[in-house]
Formats: C-alpha cells, structure tokens, sequence
C-alpha cells in the first residue's frame, strides 16, 4: 500500500533543510506516488530518495521507498527503510505488520522471549514522544516539590512520590531506547553474502547471509564490518558494501 504525506516535519528541521522547501518535497511526494501508481517503482524509489538526501525524515517516505524497493526485489532495502519508518513512528500497525512479513520471508529466527521484551517496549514509543513525556514528568516534579515547600500539603508530599517514581521509571525507559537506538545495526542488501573468519578475503567463510538479514555492527574498519547475529550466537566480518545501517 502506498501513503499520502502528511506533511509533518518539525519547522526546526525545515528551516535547516533550505535547499529543500516543503512544496519542493510535497511535489517530489507526488511525482513519487504518481511512478508508484503507474508501476514505474525504479523512478519512485529515486524520488523517494532525493526528498531524504536532502535532509527531510518522514515515515511516510520511508515507508513508500521501502514498498517501491520492495516491489524491484530489493529486500534488503525495503527492510532497511521499513526500519527507518518503525523508529519514527514505532506503533504504525502497517510498518510493523511488512516488517514481520519481510522477516519470514528471510527466515529470520524468532527472538527469545527475555531479549524481545526490551524490543517490544521500543516498538510502543518514539524517542521524541519519550523525551516529551520525561520533560513533563520532570517540570511537574519540579513543580510540585516547590509547591509542596511552600504549603506543605500532604497531598503534594504523596503527588510528589508518584511522580519520581514515574520520572525514575520514565528516565529508565529513556536510557534503554537511547541504547537501543544508537546501537549499530545493519541489513544485508546485497545477497547471499559471506561473513568470514576475519577481515580480509583469505580468511574461510563463518557463514552466509540472504539479502533482507539483520546484523549487529560490533566494529569495523574502512571495508570491513564486524558482525553478529545475537539469536544464532554467530560472529564474523562482512564486507561494508553489503550492508546498510539503519
């Protein structure tokens, strides 16, 4: 399914993102739908990516360019920007539900229960809605502790430890989401692709990967990815150009 834009991006961002006006990317939007609907989905793809090239991050858009490189047999790049879409907008139910079917399609593993809890939490919120809510668990702390200072209301005394105890809970969950967040992680886009014993293509291969696979970066070099895949315990090196971040 393709989306229209609705055309929400922070005006901080706009006023960054000069050489690209908000008209000039409604109409590439629009230039992008109308290949997509006319089956054109390599010209769609290229549309979708000049609006992100020049600095606009969008769900919408993601999710459209996924579902145009999708529709070419680009699996690893419709997973990568299908994930781009889920961290802006994390409960989006068609997002989440061509993710799961894109996982299947690649026999990606299931992940252990203990392992999905922290993953299922960070599918609820964005970290932007997360920052809102502990910014105002935070002001209505202050608020009540000056509050309760003045008067001293045993009811503010009560409000005031329901509301540390949610701005402990909500700066905990902030800390895991930045830590899920920053952690590298990558698609396989061009498969099948070998991960290898060590840096360099004398060493034996560990094993091999489909396009549309998720790894974890544990490091890397110039060309170079260390790689692990956390369910399976595998580790190995990959070449960087066949992979993508996320």
């Amino acid at each position: 399914m393709m989306r229209k834009l609705l055309f929400t991006v922070p005006l901080c961002l706009l006023f960054f993102a000069v050489r690209l006006p908000a008209q000039d990317a409604k109409t590439l939007f629009t230039l992008g739908n109308s290949f997509y609907e006319n089956g054109d989905y390599r010209k769609a793809a290229e549309s979708y990516e000049s609006i992100i090239s020049r600095g606009v991050r969008s769900a919408d858009v993601y999710f459209n360019l996924a579902n145009s490189y999708y529709r070419t047999n680009n699996t690893g790049k419709a997973v990568v920007n299908y994930e781009k879409a889920a961290l802006i907008s994390p409960r989006d139910p068609e997002i989440r539900n061509n993710l799961e079917f894109l996982r299947a399609l690649v026999n990606e593993p299931e992940i252990p229960f203990p392992e999905n809890v922290p993953l299922f939490f960070n599918g609820l919120v964005s970290m932007n809605e997360l920052s809102v809510f502990c910014s105002l668990v935070l002001t209505c702390l202050i608020i009540c502790a000056s509050a309760y200072l003045i008067t001293r209301n045993r009811n503010l005394f009560y409000a005031g430890l329901i509301l540390l105890l949610a701005a402990f809970l909500s700066g905990t969950a902030f800390a895991l989401k930045i830590q899920y967040e920053t952690a590298k992680r990558a698609v396989v886009i061009s498969g099948p692709a070998e991960a290898l014993n060590g840096p360099g293509k004398e060493n034996t291969v560990a094993f091999t990967l489909p396009e549309g696979r998720k790894v974890r970066i544990l490091g890397q070099n110039e060309q170079w990815a260390a790689v692990a895949l956390p369910v399976e315990g595998y580790k190995g090196w990959m070449e960087k150009k066949n992979l993508e971040e996320f």
